[in-house]
């Protein structure tokens, strides 16, 4: 939508950051022509960890990026790479999965407010608790907004109410980074979406069956 960046740049880098995530796994996942399919079960494997810690530390809309990019085309369609990814592994994926597509507005909603409620018991001296900060898929908004209907839809308040209390919530976050991760992902070239399927198909040539289905759009709802 033209002039869509000026009137929401938050919204725009929010997307753009989501976007970047995916391209990320995507391309660590295919890694070069030279690696092996275990080799690229053993990066799927770590991004399936790092899913599981982000679902820990509630970083929803990363669960989601994480999750999307291995399900997407040129990841997907690897069925040697998924041959070698371990029995708890993909156990642990699915179990991921599962947990993703149950998450909605409401219970979100739900967390952040007993979050906001333990920060105000932590100030008042009436309990202890480590700073515990909460990030949601912001896709789960933004597609319950008929944008034809922007000027006459009341449920924009209540929306943009709900966004307050997440945006309060995802600054209780306080990690420090770590520097060999750091490392890791500035290091890896990130792939365009034609790029990454030209290189799925050059590891496994298209005669394979294709197993899973495309990268899905940004504020399309996944289903299996």
């Amino acid at each position: 939508m033209e002039g869509f960046e000026l009137l929401a740049p938050n919204v725009q880098m929010v997307i753009r950051q989501f976007d970047a995530m995916v391209s990320l796994v995507i391309s660590s996942c295919l890694g070069t022509v030279t690696m092996t399919a275990q080799d690229r079960a053993q990066a799927v494997e770590f991004w399936i960890r790092v899913a599981e810690e982000c679902l820990a530390l509630k970083n929803f809309a990363a669960l989601r990026a994480i999750l999307l990019a291995l399900q997407s085309r040129p990841i997907g369609r690897l069925e040697s790479t998924w041959g070698h990814v371990s029995w708890k592994s993909s156990r642990t994926y699915k179990k991921l999965k599962k947990r993703d597509e149950e998450i909605n507005r409401d219970w979100l909603l739900k967390e952040a407010r007993a979050i906001v409620k333990q920060q105000l018991c932590a100030l008042t001296g009436c309990q202890h608790r480590k700073k515990q900060g909460m990030v949601p898929f912001l896709g789960l908004f933004l597609r319950e907004v008929p944008v034809d209907q922007l000027p006459e839809n009341n449920d924009i308040t209540v929306i943009l109410h709900e966004l307050m209390i997440h945006k309060h919530v995802a600054k209780l976050y306080d990690l420090e980074p770590e520097e060999h991760v750091v490392s890791f992902l500035q290091a890896v070239e990130p792939l365009d979406e034609e790029e990454s399927y030209s290189l799925s198909c050059q590891l496994e040539p298209e005669s394979q069956k294709a197993s899973r289905k495309g990268l899905l759009q940004f504020f399309r709802p996944h289903k299996t």
